[in-house]
């Protein structure tokens, strides 16, 4: 099965499991709270981890709101720098991930972000096509890590929270060493332990 293929199995099968989870923890009076946290909610973000072979695929969806502090089209030149910042923080996976162990490389090559609505007026025909992304927009990161020694790796730290002040949540969900786990990460508890 190829890794792309792999990861969609993986995040569709363990957001299934650990949505369910979420339900039977929360639902004596939480169930609308939870409804909307597997979503789409503000200051939460989502983080996919799979390790197949010597690559480590991580990959990021956050509400704008989370990323950047709002979910509309930058609307003044304050937005759009926030927007290019945010977008020079997540180029650079090191800001967002370190693995301990496994001597994993970063593949630069590797990275895409979509979804913070930075454009080249130019290639677009009309702004009339924008104005339905303006609300709930979704950052979308992801990158590629190659690890040299990837029985070794023995927890992954996650640096969002110190780029990030309106992040108070990441659901981590991953496939390591033929192991898969959830975790819920804060500012104060960012490390994913997998050994």
């Amino acid at each position: 099965m190829s890794v792309n293929k792999w990861l969609v199995f993986f995040c569709a099968v363990i957001s299934g499991a650990f949505t369910s989870t979420v339900f039977a923890e929360q639902a004596h009076d939480h169930s609308q709270q939870t409804v909307e946290q597997a979503s789409h909610v503000h200051g939460a973000a989502s983080l996919f981890i799979v390790l197949e072979g010597e690559k480590l695929l991580i990959e990021l969806e956050a509400p704008g709101m989370s990323l950047v502090g709002f979910e509309h089209k930058a609307h003044t030149d304050e937005q759009r720098q926030q927007l290019v910042k945010t977008q020079h923080l997540l180029e650079i996976a090191s800001q967002v991930v370190s693995v301990d162990g496994g001597q994993c490389q970063h593949l630069p090559e590797a990275v895409e972000i979509s979804g913070l609505g930075i454009e080249n007026h130019d290639s677009h025909d009309s702004h009339d096509s924008h104005d339905s992304h303006d609300s709930h927009s979704e950052i979308h990161a992801k990158y590629a890590l190659l690890c040299a020694q990837s029985n070794d790796v023995q927890s992954i730290d996650v640096s969002l929270f110190k780029y990030f002040p309106g992040l108070t949540e990441v659901t981590a969900q991953w496939i390591i060493h033929s192991m898969q786990g959830a975790q819920r990460l804060t500012p104060d508890a960012p490390k994913i332990k997998l050994k």
